[in-house]
């Protein structure tokens, strides 16, 4: 018997009453009801941790994954969506990761 995938979010959004839904066997909370007096609350997240990512890196990366048409952002720290849907985000210089 294997164990469930566990969201890293999952402990601290139990205190806000989420309404669980399951996403690639992964329990998410898809929303919050927590009491409506703590400003908490009113905070929306987004936990994308159950979504398969892919990450690639080292110094012919981007070269790499633009020679296959994967759109690969020019700078640091931003991403850019995939025809047909996900992202790819390059993380540093020479480090792409796809989500």
């Amino acid at each position: 018997m294997t164990t469930p995938r566990t969201s890293p979010l999952a402990h601290a959004l139990a205190t806000l009453h989420p309404e669980w839904v399951t996403v690639f066997g992964m329990p998410l909370a898809a929303s919050l009801h927590g009491d409506a007096s703590d400003r908490s609350a009113t905070l929306g997240v987004c936990d994308l941790s159950a979504l398969a990512r892919v990450g690639v890196k080292g110094p012919g990366a981007a070269e790499w994954l633009a020679a296959r048409g994967v759109p690969v952002p020019n700078e640091p720290k931003t991403w850019r969506p995939i025809d047909g849907g996900g992202l790819v985000a390059r993380l540093a210089r020479t480090i792409v990761k796809l989500a």
